[in-house]
């Protein structure tokens, strides 16, 4: 296939926003600065909504979420909802508080594991660190009717240089490795490397200090922090033909900013009124307050046909009208590893949208979801695959099952095929960043 200008163009946002997006807090607030500049409008969920037909407005939830819509022109109980599903955290590292230590030489930093990262991948990286600082506003308590949130304020920060290292232990040490496989203590042998000066300290004072010298504030304002390591190698294209994304946390940041760009990208207002929901803590199982099983999706459509004037039945119609876009990556099939994959389902990166079927509902994609993705795929031009998991191999899931088990609304899981899928350093297909938008505006529009 020969790549276009369009597929490049798309493949080039994708870079910008992982480049741009080393926490999912950063990924929120990148998303907000991009619906900002197309006139969306920013709403809190403690205050009164004032939305119409037309209207594009956006809120953000804990830093790390991200609801973003557009008010249709139709009627809301004929046309529903047409909502794209996508997360904004991946597995990592989060930093301990107080888990500083002196051990031997080496100041090192006590590290938690997020999720399930290909734990081998994160050593002998370049390693920033990069997250929230909490700090404390002027007025110490809330006046009357303004929320305790409101009486702290999130700083975003992120390092420019590597400050971090997971070493190996060398081949000369650990003789077997190459035969029996890299592998850690989760406790005790990935702790990162801060510093190896033997007359050097550093604890969390200092790294705070340093952060704050850094943000041009005092270190007596810093309440708290929740921080995380993070990859310094860009995200870029590579092979031969500039076919293949390599890129840190494309494990949902690529379904993120598809669906952010085709959002803001819409030439018409639309029939139906569409929601994003960028949702957080998907990679620990999503039960979290702005996670996909919260009732955060549920709370805003509420909202927005109380704002209609629903009664209960015409509630029940909306919602039996509305689809569910579930966006997350696919597993591509592994050349190096082809016995992982069912051998007569092969999914290949380059070769459009996957829709993941499951028969114990891993995923939410059904009979019915599966067929109207199909047709809006042709509607659009756009090549679609299958995927199946193995019997033998215990199969992941997604948002879908748990939104569409929380509000009934027919959902179909679907995403691009990538390989090195929770690595530090993960690949997609070029074409496919295009195809998946393409496939979403039409969503959004039909």
């Amino acid at each position: 296939m020969q790549l276009t200008s369009e597929m490049l163009a798309s493949a080039e946002k994708l870079l910008d926003y992982v480049n741009s997006s080393p926490t999912a807090a950063h990924a929120v607030d990148t998303g907000c600065a991009l619906l900002k500049k197309h006139n969306f409008k920013h709403f809190t969920e403690n205050s009164p909504w004032h939305i119409d037909a037309g209207t594009k407005f956006q809120l953000k939830l804990h830093d790390t979420a991200l609801v973003s819509g557009i008010e249709g022109k139709g009627d809301l109980v004929q046309n529903g909802f047409r909502i794209i599903g996508a997360h904004t955290d991946s597995p990592g590292f989060r930093i301990r508080h107080n888990g500083f230590f002196k051990k031997n030489a080496y100041s090192q930093a006590g590290i938690e594991i997020y999720g399930g990262p290909l734990l081998s991948s994160w050593s002998d990286k370049d390693l920033g660190i990069a997250g929230r600082i909490l700090i404390k506003k002027a007025n110490d308590s809330p006046k009357s009717g303004q929320s305790r949130e409101n009486s702290f304020e999130s700083l975003l920060w992120k390092s420019d240089k590597a400050l971090l290292r997971i070493p190996q232990l060398a081949i000369h040490l650990n003789r077997e490795v190459n035969d029996k496989g890299l592998k850690f203590n989760k406790e005790n042998e990935l702790t990162p490397i801060l510093c190896s000066m033997q007359d050097v300290d550093l604890n969390e004072e200092e790294l705070l200090n340093y952060i704050a010298q850094d943000l041009g504030i005092f270190r007596k304002d810093i309440h708290s922090y929740s921080l995380e390591l993070f990859d310094m190698q860009k995200a870029a294209l590579g092979g031969m033909h500039d076919d293949m994304i390599f890129a840190g946390r494309i494990d949902n940041l690529a379904m993120c900013i598809a669906g952010l760009n085709m959002l803001t990208e819409l030439d018409e207002e639309p029939d139906s009124t569409l929601l994003l929901m960028l949702f957080d803590s998907e990679e620990i199982g999503s039960s979290t307050i702005n996670g996909g099983a919260s009732p955060l999706l549920m709370r805003t459509m509420e909202r927005l046909m109380f704002k209609a004037g629903l009664n209960t039945e015409e509630q029940a119609i909306c919602l039996s009208n509305s689809r569910i876009f579930s966006a997350d990556g696919a597993h591509a099939v592994h050349p190096n590893f082809t016995s992982k994959h069912p051998e007569k389902h092969p999914v290949y990166m380059n070769a459009g949208p996957v829709i993941k079927v499951n028969a114990n509902q891993r995923y939410a994609s059904n009979l019915q979801t599966i067929a109207e993705t199909e047709e809006l795929a042709k509607m659009a031009g756009v090549p679609v695959q299958k995927y199946y998991h193995r019997n033998d191999i215990p199969c992941g899931s997604t948002i879908g099952p748990i939104s569409a088990t929380g509000t009934g609304i027919p959902t179909v899981d679907i995403g691009n095929a990538m390989l090195s899928m929770h690595s530090i350093r993960e690949c997609t297909g070029t074409a496919d960043q295009w195809y998946m938008e393409e496939l979403m505006k039409k969503f959004l529009t039909v």
